[in-house]
């Protein structure tokens, strides 16, 4: 049964999965990871956990759900840090697990890093305890291939199901094929339950690591394909003033604008940025030429491309 949320008086907020059916969900409280035309909506923790969450590659969620959990053990987040627009950093603590004090001695890390139709997340888990441990880590996954339409009405379209091809998961559907690997570790693939299982263990003061990729097959081109890095419509700007949280914030901005670029795949040099994340993640007249114009003082080449 659906649950429609009509009220907080707690003050809590839901959890994402909580169907909000026909209503735009709320986004007040994720994380955003993007280079257009992909993005990644997580909760701070990490974990792509339903509701508007997702692994989105132009209009289309190739990833319903991501979770990364440790068999048995309570995974306390600490901490999560947006690096750049494409690169978001979490840690947690795997509590109770080779402890020998009242502080915590084994941690998990995860960076996730995004290029156009490529997820991919670095794990890690570090031992900085004195008593060797062994741990099962596992990743769960699902998609439903919704496209960015129903996300955003709050529709739930069926997930599913996987299979196991070449040592990873694989999701179809028509011509589209979404895929997830791990470059080590020799996971136990589980397609039914779409899970990826570690079996970890590790001496004191050592770490183990993965990355698990995430990347999409599409017959079907992008409508407006991505800007490679070194292809931005402007020359490379800094500022420098009295104050070093100006000259960041500076920098941070144009970063961030850098990842919303957007190109005509007939002509590639003309390039706009996108709205915004996530439902407007293309040209949009106003809100594109308006930021074409406020960006002029570095330079005209966005503005002709907008226009």
């Amino acid at each position: 049964m659906n649950t429609v949320v009509q009220g907080n008086p707690t003050g809590h907020q839901p959890p994402a999965d909580v169907v909000t059916e026909g209503l735009q969900p709320f986004l007040h409280d994720v994380c955003t990871t993007l280079y257009a035309p992909s993005l990644v909506l997580s909760r701070p923790a990490g974990d792509i956990a339903g509701g508007p969450d997702g692994f989105f590659h132009g209009d289309r969620r190739l990833l319903s759900t991501l979770s990364v959990r440790v068999e048995g053990v309570p995974v306390l987040p600490v901490s999560h840090t947006l690096a750049a627009a494409d690169r978001t950093a979490f840690r947690a603590v795997l509590r109770g697990v080779g402890e020998h004090t009242a502080d915590p001695a084994v941690t998990l890390h995860r960076v996730r890093s995004l290029e156009p139709g490529v997820l991919r997340e670095e794990l890690e888990i570090a031992n900085a305890g004195v008593k060797d441990i062994r741990v099962e880590v596992v990743v769960s996954a699902g998609t439903d291939l919704a496209s960015m339409h129903d996300v955003k009405s709050g529709h739930r379209v069926p997930v599913l199901p996987a299979e196991i091809e070449d040592g990873a998961l694989l999701w179809r559907r028509d011509e589209v094929a979404v895929r997830l690997s791990a470059s080590a570790g020799s996971p136990r693939i589980d397609a039914g339950a779409g899970e990826l299982r570690f079996e970890v263990a590790l001496a004191p003061r050592t770490s183990w690591r993965t990355t698990l990729e995430c990347a999409v097959t599409d017959d079907e081109p992008q409508r407006f394909p991505a800007v490679a890095r070194d292809a931005v419509p402007w020359s490379k700007t800094g500022l420098r003033s009295a104050d070093q949280r100006m000259d960041q914030l500076f920098a941070r901005s144009v970063g961030d604008l850098e990842r919303l670029l957007l190109s005509d795949p007939e002509h590639p040099d003309d390039q706009f940025l996108a709205a915004g994340s996530p439902w407007f993640l293309t040209l949009f007249g106003r809100d594109s030429l308006w930021a074409a114009r406020m960006l002029l003082p570095l330079g005209s080449d966005l503005a002709a491309g907008t226009l």
